[in-house]
């Protein structure tokens, strides 16, 4: 719970405070914090499915869907991300057998996906802001919306197999950060 690594906000540090006033025999603030830690990113008995779900973070934009999950094995996301200065996420290609994705190893572990959203929400708006023709309909020259969408899906459901992005979201078993 340090406010230099970033991953608290003034807000948390005052509301522990306010809790170690009232309960002052609580463990130490870093004893808290570091079982709080283990049981986040303890994700032993989940399956891959679970691990992408676990904690994602979703954006929808005129129809499109992006989600960003966190696990503990490489990632193919969005090569809008490679561009980012600010955020600085300080990206490592690293290979994907998909021609159409990036997979990358993100150097800058400070930014969470919660300050990737920004980036994300502006880079779709941007994308189908620049993508209007006189109907309305988004396009692309010589690729059609449906095209583009065929292919996201498909690389997206080759991913994760078994995972439809039509069928419901299946819970998750309880741990104690869900």
């Amino acid at each position: 719970m340090d406010l230099k690594i970033g991953k608290a906000t003034p807000k948390d540090s005052k509301y522990v405070e306010k809790l170690e006033v009232l309960f002052p025999d609580l463990p130490k603030r870093n004893d808290i914090f570091g079982s709080l830690q283990k049981a986040k990113f303890d994700v032993s008995g989940l399956t891959t499915e679970q691990m992408l779900r676990k904690d994602q973070k979703t954006i929808y934009r005129q129809g499109v869907k992006v989600a960003i999950s966190a696990i503990y094995m490489d990632l193919e996301i969005c090569e809008v991300l490679e561009r980012s200065h600010s955020p600085p996420l300080k990206l490592t290609p690293a290979s994907s057998t998909h021609p159409n994705l990036h997979a990358y190893l993100q150097g800058n572990t400070q930014v969470s996906r919660k300050k990737l959203l920004p980036l994300l929400q502006e880079a779709l708006s941007a994308y189908f802001d620049s993508m209007k023709i006189p109907s309305g309909q988004p396009e692309t020259a010589d690729v059609s919306r449906e095209q583009v969408d065929k292919e996201l899906d498909r690389a997206s459901n080759s991913l994760i197999s078994g995972l439809s992005q039509d069928e419901e979201d299946p819970p998750l078993p309880p741990t104690p950060m869900n």
